[in-house]
């Protein structure tokens, strides 16, 4: 598990490994403004691309199982779990819910509570809910007590099991969630 938990990391790190292409980096150096069209789908090459770089400059150096959770990584980090669900490798899904809340709380500047509501109001759509209950839980709400209030107490609101179902009903508030 620990040497698990270290490839994990290394994936997280390398996951956007393809805008190193040299065909593509240009997109993604202080960007500024929304994608063109022909732009956007450039920059959906940068897995494939991530990949090749992987392949050829750090394969060789990777044990096969730290390749294989890197690849994934590299190669899945986009995919909607809406779609794709557990066919999403966990390393992607991790990196998925983790990169987002980066890119929200860092590039685009939201607040905590608004990137916290970001997350929820996509889990089971882009992200895996448990992912984002976990994220939320045990990760960042211990950090920040004051975001709780989110939550309701179990009095207060009904429980959602995340795997059972990925929304609330529709007698719950959004957002005003127990996590399991």
């Amino acid at each position: 598990p620990e040497k698990t938990c270290l490839d994990y990391g290394q994936a997280g790190f390398l996951h956007d490994y393809g805008k190193q292409g040299r065909h593509i980096k240009h997109l993604f150096s202080k960007r500024k403004g929304k994608y063109t069209p022909e732009e956007r789908q450039l920059a959906r090459t940068h897995t494939d691309v991530g990949v090749l770089l992987l392949d050829h400059r750090l394969k060789a150096r990777l044990e096969p199982e730290a390749y294989k959770i890197i690849k994934d990584g590299i190669l899945h980090h986009h995919d909607d779990y809406g779609k794709h669900g557990n066919n999403i490798p966990m390393v992607a899904r991790i990196i998925r819910v983790v990169d987002h809340f980066d890119a929200v709380t860092h590039r685009k500047r939201l607040s905590m509570h608004d990137a916290f509501r970001e997350l929820l109001n996509h889990r089971g759509t882009w992200f895996d809910p448990v992912v984002v209950n976990v994220l939320i839980k045990d990760v960042l709400l211990p950090t920040r007590p004051r975001l709780a209030r989110l939550f309701p107490t179990k009095e207060e609101g009904a429980r959602i099991n995340p795997e059972v179902c990925s929304a609330p009903p529709k007698h719950v508030k959004k957002h005003r969630l127990v996590l399991n």
